[in-house]
């Protein structure tokens, strides 16, 4: 079995469904404990994934959610989403959560244009001015109102 897995342990990651994900249409996979251990990564170049390394099969497990369920873990943790098997879209929302100094553990996901990971709070962060062009700070109730 090949899992997916994204580098830095100074981040978050929030995955909500918005649409119910089950085995047939993909969910999201974990491997328990796997932040715990050190795995051989390698760059996937034949996938947009950052990187890859290789686990037994059965190790990994379903985490099938209903819609507007959510799971929380961090990047250190294995994990990937299988073949979406039936007629529909899977759709989710998948927010990262990093620790600005994460960008030292994990360089190519941060050489990205810099509006692919905005810096929303703290060292870096021009509150949304260069990643959106405009001032966010203190809008996120008028936002969410919209």
């Amino acid at each position: 079995m090949t899992v997916f897995v994204q580098q830095g342990r100074s981040t978050t990651w929030l995955f909500r469904t918005t649409a119910g994900q089950a085995k047939a249409n993909g969910c999201m996979w974990v491997v328990p404990r796997s932040h715990r251990e050190n795995h051989t990564q390698y760059r996937d170049l034949t996938t947009d994934h950052l990187l890859r390394t290789d686990v037994a099969e059965g190790q990994a497990i379903p985490v099938e959610l209903k819609s507007g369920e959510c799971m929380f873990f961090g990047f250190g943790t294995l994990h990937q989403t299988k073949a979406n098997t039936t007629n529909t879209h899977r759709r989710a929302l998948a927010l990262h959560f990093s620790k600005t100094d994460a960008a030292s553990l994990d360089p190519l996901w941060f050489t990205r244009e810099k509006k692919f990971a905005p810096i929303l709070r703290g060292k870096g962060s021009t509150d949304g001015l260069d990643e959106f062009g405009a001032q966010l700070a203190g809008r996120w109730e008028e936002s969410i109102r919209r």
